[in-house]
């Protein structure tokens, strides 16, 4: 048994520093408890652009520039480990990247690639697919990171659930004029792949879209724990390995498939 902890908030846009303090003072109300786990929501600390590259940072290590010197120091400071997005160099292309910083490490020690850009905003033309689905451990559990737009497509969290994937997580900017579908879609992921799936949206406006946050930690089973509403705050609850195996063991639903078609490739990483 583990907690995770989904933090939404209204991000300013292209302020690094003032989305920094945000994020800081919120976690230093809530005093996550050593060892849990802490989501930020996708462009954390910029927001969405249209030009991604004004926001883009030379990586260090698995992490980003500047941003992953604030994670590694966020993750020491709550003795947590911390999942969050940036964009970063890919030689003429970018990355939109989630990454796990640990306590006690600089840079980061499992990455993904948002495999599905979103071209309705205009994020593939400066920002490429990546081609793998990334893996880390925590409190004995297998945990897949994906990024907004990849709710959309099953086929990312069928290779997690067939790789015995007990969890998703999400970073998200996902729009509130489309509230509806992250709700639906974050419960229909749990039920048909038997897993704990944890998102974290934001709230407020940039000068794209407007944001509605319902974060949202669902179990294995489609129930919602926790749900966010639309202004800034952090969500929790505890979420456990064995909770996930006993669902599958009585439901053999990942068993019983029968079509696994083209699925993405799964890269677990150490650390």
């Amino acid at each position: 048994m583990a907690k995770v902890y989904a933090v939404q908030f209204d991000i300013v846009h292209s302020r690094k520093d003032v989305n920094f303090e945000i994020v800081s003072g919120m976690l230093r109300t809530e005093h996550p408890y050593p060892g849990s786990v802490i989501l930020l929501s996708e462009f954390f600390s910029t927001g969405f652009s249209a030009d991604p590259e004004s926001f883009a940072e030379m990586p260090s290590g698995f992490g980003f520039g500047a941003t992953s010197g604030f994670l590694s120091a966020l993750a020491d400071e709550f003795n947590c480990t911390v999942v969050a997005n940036g964009v970063v160099f890919n030689g003429g292309m970018m990355r939109n990247r989630e990454a796990v910083f640990r306590p006690g490490r600089l840079d980061a020690v499992a990455y993904y690639d948002k495999i599905h850009p979103y071209s309705a905003g205009g994020e593939n033309l400066k920002i490429e697919g990546g081609d793998f689905v990334g893996v880390f451990s925590f409190a004995g559990m297998r945990v897949a990171m994906l990024v907004c737009y990849d709710l959309r497509f099953p086929e990312p969290f069928r290779a997690a659930a067939f790789a015995g994937c007990h969890a998703v997580f999400i970073s998200a900017s996902w729009p509130s004029h489309r509230e509806e579908y992250w709700k639906t879609l974050l419960r229909a992921r749990a039920m048909e792949n038997q897993m704990y799936i944890v998102g974290a949206n934001r709230v407020g406006s940039d000068p794209y879209y407007s944001y509605s946050g319902s974060s949202m930690i669902v179990g294995s089973d489609g129930a919602i724990l926790k749900e966010a509403g639309t202004s800034s705050c952090i969500i929790s609850a505890e979420i456990s390995a064995d909770a996930v195996c006993e669902q599958r063991r009585t439901c053999r639903l990942l068993d019983d498939a029968r079509f696994r078609g083209e699925l993405p490739r799964v890269i677990e990483f150490e650390g």
